[in-house]
């Protein structure tokens, strides 16, 4: 009896001992990286998510590849910084500056980038779909196939902009400043424009079929073979607007000398 005791007892005591260091075991592989993450200093890859970075000094900083999903960067500085094929989806970059910042292939689905300064930044290739980009500074930006899927840009500043390619449906436009704008071959159906000055702008192969174009400055810009098919057309401005070979609001195709009105 004695034996069968002693031979039973250490073989109960092992789930005990199991049980017992488990929940500690889960709670530093769990736990302790996530909080010490957003302490790891800015390098190529590192993952900030849902840190508190507001007003960073991030300048220049060497940031690619990384993950910021959550994080909270208003009133950072990351001019200059280097962020290309980073994920900074749902982030917080309301008023940050990010002047001249390389952010190619970088993702900012749903983020607040409200006031946010693009100037000249680099955002080829990026995907910032259901973004709010309300009075954002973005003159001279650099964005050649990027994606603003439904995003909000009313009141942004995008003068001298390279949108070639971009996805630009259903975005919100209201109000932007967009003269001298470079959209070649966007796609810009259903979108919003009203009041939206685009004097200038290279609109040639464009897609605005359906989009709302009330009060619309398009004076001097170049519409050629764009379709304007169902667009939604009030006190638009199209003095020496070229409309050559450009598909008109009824479907008909605009004559190669079309210039002010589609003939």
């Amino acid at each position: 009896m004695l034996n069968f005791l002693r031979t039973q007892r250490p073989q109960a005591a092992v789930p005990a001992i199991k049980s017992f260091y488990l929940p500690l075991l889960l709670c530093a592989l769990f736990h302790g990286p996530v909080q010490a993450a957003c302490d790891d200093p800015p390098s190529r890859g590192v993952k900030w998510i849902g840190c508190d970075k507001q007003g960073a000094d991030l300048g220049r900083a060497e940031l690619r590849n990384g993950t910021f999903t959550h994080t909270d960067f208003s009133g950072a500085n990351l001019a200059g910084a280097r962020l290309g094929g980073s994920d900074l989806s749902f982030t917080d970059l309301g008023g940050t500056d990010l002047e001249g910042a390389r952010l190619d292939g970088s993702r900012f689905v749903g983020a607040d980038l409200t006031e946010a300064n693009l100037k000249d930044a680099i955002l080829n290739g990026a995907v910032i779909d259901r973004a709010v980009l309300v009075k954002a500074d973005m003159d001279g930006v650099r964005a050649t196939g990027a994606s603003f899927l439904q995003s909000d840009l009313s009141d942004a500043r995008l003068a001298g902009a390279i949108l070639r390619e971009a996805d630009l449906r259903q975005v919100t436009l209201d109000f932007a400043f967009m003269e001298k704008a470079d959209l070649s071959r966007a796609d810009l159906e259903q979108a919003s424009l009203d009041d939206t000055r685009l004097r200038g702008a290279i609109l040639e192969g464009a897609n605005l079929k359906s989009a709302r174009l009330h009060y619309t400055d398009l004076r001097e810009a170049d519409l050629r073979q764009a379709s304007l098919v169902g667009a939604d057309l009030i006190e638009t401005r199209l003095d020496g607007a070229r409309l050559g070979n450009a598909r008109w609001v009824d479907r008909r195709l605009c004559q190669n000398d079309s210039v002010g009105e589609c003939r």
